[in-house]
């Protein structure tokens, strides 16, 4: 984790020890390799974690699979100042001592600029998010940036594929209900074409001769029967249809195209009955078992699989033109199952796939039973010329029913859409005479168009994401290089400040952070210079101080050794001695001692010359005894008073003594308070 620090450091070999955090990191790289920025968070990862060879390694890696450019850059720098640190110390293994894990201070440092991890300071930090504050500032601006520009890149992409998607969808379903329409044109052709052909054939005198001969109870002529029997074939082969039956009021066949019925009831649900009583002409669809299909001797029913068939029946009444009596009904019926490749039933579906040039539609029947069976179906795949027609494959079968389910139970005449296999589905009930459905027509527009438009559109936004992203990764380095310079500026101004460079400031060329950080700096700088040169000048005058007290320390030396010489000189007998007056203590000392001297040679000088006045008046004159007596009691006197000064002068030369003494004393304190004071000077030289 962050707060580990390795004392050794760990070849590369297949024995590392590493971190959790680098072995998941190595996991996600070994994963996918072609990832750089796993490889870059890797990379860094390493480097944080003083694997400085493995994270050169990994670098070198990332710079020779940049074949774009996004971070070669970054790992070219990065390599550089990883070899710049392992330069001086190319053998950790022979200083362990020297070898710590680093973390950087700023982008670009070099090894004097790397923090020691002992003075991080160390918390709660979350191992990842540690490494994240542990990275360098352009690599954290580089990382972040990148990484909110993949974000983005990728939910626009995402976003856009989605709505791309989604809309495309909605439109195919659209397209498909549209196509769906075209496909039920294609059923109601063939009704429209039996409506218009009928209509036409209920007018023909033949038929309403026959119908009129058949209500009044009379046999048709074979001839008449014979000519009925040729147009109603004719109407069957021409268009393709199973029944084309002339019904008299009876509800008995008076005249049939296919197998000869005449005489047999022939109401199917009740549909003759109804154009009786209510005189129009019906189309319908409904369901007809196949039985009554092979009764009839209908053609094109002989690969019908199923037991039911889906039928769109036309009933068209046969009116008298003098009486406008209903005289019977033509009846027509076209069958849809066409199970057979070739079979001219599956002309429905083939026309809607050729008309779209592909898809899929189809007809499945409800069946009696609730089971959904094929009727007849067409898939179509595009040619790559337009002129030519779509390879069609019959007869194929939905692989999910869901939506035929869905309307099957919902039971109502509406347009349904959903998702098929490769394909969106528009499904549209076809309902029968009980207002039911009976059947489903299917129209499946493919999706080849959309998935091509997805692929384009995917690899569009690709190109314009790699593009953003390689962008993004050129405007990151750009502004890492210009947040992360001026701080290496104001890095190196605060080193050469550290160093004693006074003067220098670091240049103001913004009002952002960096800017009002280096404002700051010059700030403390300027206190800086001016507690240096404060301090300079308080060095300046404890050493003059120093000087003085020095000189002070010498001249009280000097004066009073001069004042011991002289009092030295005054005890040997000369009293003529002078000492020299100084300034302070010892000045004073010396004045008392000139004034003691003076006093005592101004005493000695009267003695003198008293005794000689004495001594002359003795040689001159004789006196008398008592004279003589009496100067010598006031010569005694006088003696006795020169004794009491001579004392007195003792006294005062011990006095002077005990002075000297105490000058001396003052002397020594004076040269301890000196040496005392040089010692704080020296401190206080050495503190400053």
């Amino acid at each position: 984790g962050p707060t580990q620090s390795y004392s050794s450091y760990r070849g590369g070999g297949s024995n590392q020890i590493y971190p959790e955090e680098i072995v998941t990191l190595q996991q996600a790289v070994a994963d996918n390799p072609q990832d750089l920025v796993a490889k870059v968070v890797l990379a860094n990862a390493l480097e944080q974690g003083g694997y400085l060879l493995e994270a050169i390694d990994v670098y070198q890696a990332i710079i020779q699979q940049d074949q774009e450019g996004s971070f070669k850059g970054a790992a070219e720098k990065a390599l550089e100042e990883l070899q710049a640190k392992l330069a001086p110390t190319q053998a950790p293994s022979s200083q362990p001592e020297a070898f710590f894990s680093y973390r950087h201070g700023l982008p670009g440092a070099d090894s004097s600029q790397l923090i020691p991890e002992t003075q991080i300071e160390q918390g709660t930090t979350p191992d990842l998010l540690q490494r994240l504050l542990d990275l360098p500032i352009a690599s954290k601006q580089f990382v972040a940036f990148l990484s909110c520009s993949t974000i983005s890149v990728v939910a626009v992409v995402g976003a856009g594929m989605l709505i791309s998607l989604v809309a495309g969808r909605n439109q195919l379903k659209n397209q498909a209900v549209a196509e769906l329409a075209v496909a039920d044109v294609n059923y109601d052709i063939k009704i429209n074409q039996m409506k218009f052909g009928f209509r036409g054939q209920s007018d023909n005198p033949a038929i309403i001769q026959a119908a009129q001969l058949h209500a009044e109870g009379k046999p048709l002529p074979p001839e008449l029967k014979k000519q009925l029997q040729s147009i109603l074939k004719n109407e069957i082969n021409s268009r393709h249809i199973e029944y084309a039956t002339l019904v008299g009021k009876d509800f008995k066949i008076i005249v049939n195209g296919n197998r000869d019925r005449s005489g047999q009831i022939f109401n199917p649900d009740g549909l003759v009955q109804d154009v009786l009583n209510n005189p129009r002409q019906l189309a319908i669809s409904t369901k007809v078992p196949v039985a009554d299909l092979k009764k009839e001797a209908a053609p094109y029913v002989q690969s019908i699989t199923t037991p039911e068939a889906l039928i769109r029946y036309v009933l068209t009444p046969v009116v008298n033109p003098t009486t406008n009596e209903v005289l019977g009904v033509l009846f027509s019926g076209d069958v849809i199952n066409g199970q057979h490749p070739v079979s001219i039933k599956n002309q429905i579906v083939k026309d809607t796939v050729s008309i779209f040039n592909g898809g899929y539609s189809a007809i499945y029947l409800n069946q009696s039973d609730g089971q959904l069976a094929l009727a007849t179906s067409a898939q179509g795949e595009s040619q790559k010329s337009p002129q030519q027609p779509p390879r069609l494959q019959m007869n194929v079968t939905l692989s999910d029913l869901s939506l035929l389910r869905q309307a099957q139970r919902s039971g109502e005449e509406q347009v349904l859409t959903g998702q098929g296999k490769d394909m969106s589905l528009a499904v549209k009930p076809i309902m029968g005479s009980d207002r039911k459905p009976i059947a489903f027509l299917v129209r499946g527009t493919p999706e080849q168009s959309l998935q091509k438009l997805l692929q384009e559109t995917f690899l569009l936004q690709l190109g314009v994401g790699i593009l953003t992203l390689v962008f993004a990764a050129f405007v990151a380095l750009i502004l890492g290089r210009l947040l992360t310079k001026p701080i290496k500026q104001l890095q190196e101004t605060a080193q050469q400040l550290g160093t004693g460079e006074m003067g220098i400031r670091a240049e103001v060329k913004s009002r952002d952070e960096v800017g009002q950080l280096a404002y700051t700096f010059n700030e403390m700088a300027d206190r800086i210079e001016a507690n240096a040169q404060t301090i300079q000048t308080t060095v300046i005058e404890r050493q003059e101080e120093a000087e003085a007290q020095r000189r002070q320390k010498e001249e009280l030396q000097e004066g009073v050794i001069r004042l011991l010489l002289d009092i030295e000189e005054a005890a040997k007998g000369d009293l003529t001695v002078k000492t020299q007056i100084e300034t302070g203590a010892v000045g004073s000392i010396a004045d008392a001692f000139n004034a003691t001297i003076a006093g005592l040679r101004s005493l000695v000088e009267k003695v003198l010359v008293t005794a000689e006045e004495v001594n002359q008046k003795a040689q001159q004159e004789s006196q008398s005894v008592s004279t003589l007596s009496e100067q010598a009691i006031a010569q005694s006197q006088d003696i006795e008073a020169i004794n009491q000064a001579i004392n007195a002068m003792a006294d005062s030369l011990e006095s002077i003594d005990r002075t000297a003494q105490n000058a001396a004393d003052i002397a020594r304190q004076g040269n301890e308070a000196a040496k005392e004071g040089q010692v704080k000077m020296d401190q206080t030289v050495n503190s400053i």
